[in-house]
């Protein structure tokens, strides 16, 4: 996103905006500021943490909403030895699929 010669971001009137690559929520929290007349608000920020370091990542997913949120839940994140592909090769739609095979070629297995 660009921003014009006064430094506000440029005209949008979307009912909800999807963010990515966001900071932390102090950042997505600032932008609504620059985008008046709108009036929006950050319903979710996620907190990833980094995989292989301490503390939050440096890319986050936000959603910026004009009407507030009414509810928010979250929960933190659970590692699957197992994934539910939810399809079977033995059914004929999907005896051409080949994700289901590289899938399975590394290490994951349908449950």
């Amino acid at each position: 996103m660009t921003q014009s010669q006064d430094g506000r971001c440029p005209p949008l009137n979307s009912d909800i905006i999807l963010l990515e690559e966001v900071r932390a929520y102090d950042v997505a929290a600032r932008l609504p500021e620059a985008m008046a007349p709108h009036t929006y608000h950050v319903p979710m920020c996620s907190e990833f943490r980094e995989p292989v370091s301490p503390g939050l990542g440096k890319q986050q997913v936000a959603i910026l909403a004009k009407v507030p949120a009414q509810g928010a839940w979250s929960e933190t994140w659970k590692a699957m030895s197992g994934v539910d592909f939810n399809a079977n090769l033995d059914q004929p739609e999907f005896a051409q699929e080949k994700t289901l095979v590289k899938l399975t070629a590394a290490g994951f297995h349908n449950s």
